[in-house]
């Protein structure tokens, strides 16, 4: 069951990894695309905001890449992520919206998990039972 129990953890803690770690490289080669969707929903400081964005996804993702501070990866993708679910999605009446709003919850949900779980022992932090050290 250990063996079970770190697979898990280690490699859904990479799959989340490696999408935060596109989604910030992304963003940054399209930055003023980036920034241009946040002004777009009447937010101010859009520049600003994408920027922290990006920072909190690149440290996030390699902080759960790594195994390497692993909750607060997790957190500083949270922060960023569960506003942007619910301020930058276009409205929820198409099929294919709701879909992308179901994923969206979905990728939180892994989120809160490895926050809750920490890294698992195959990690940086040697997590041993699955509770990470922070």
């Amino acid at each position: 069951m250990n063996f079970l129990r770190n697979f898990a953890a280690f490699f859904g803690r990479v799959f989340l990894a490696v999408l935060f770690l596109s989604y910030a490289i992304r963003q940054v080669l399209h930055f003023s695309e980036t920034a241009g969707l946040i002004a777009g929903r009447g937010i101010g400081a859009a520049g600003f905001f994408a920027a922290m964005a990006i920072l909190a996804q690149l440290l996030g993702g390699i902080f759960l890449f790594l195994g390497y501070r692993t909750q607060l990866g997790a957190f500083l993708i949270f922060v960023v992520w569960a506003p942007a679910v619910w301020l930058l999605r276009e409205g929820l009446s198409d099929w294919k919206e709701q879909m992308m709003f179901l994923k969206d919850l979905a990728i939180l949900g892994g989120i809160l998990v490895v926050m809750a779980a920490g890294p698992g022992a195959w990690s940086m932090q040697g997590g041993g039972g699955g509770k990470g050290k922070e």
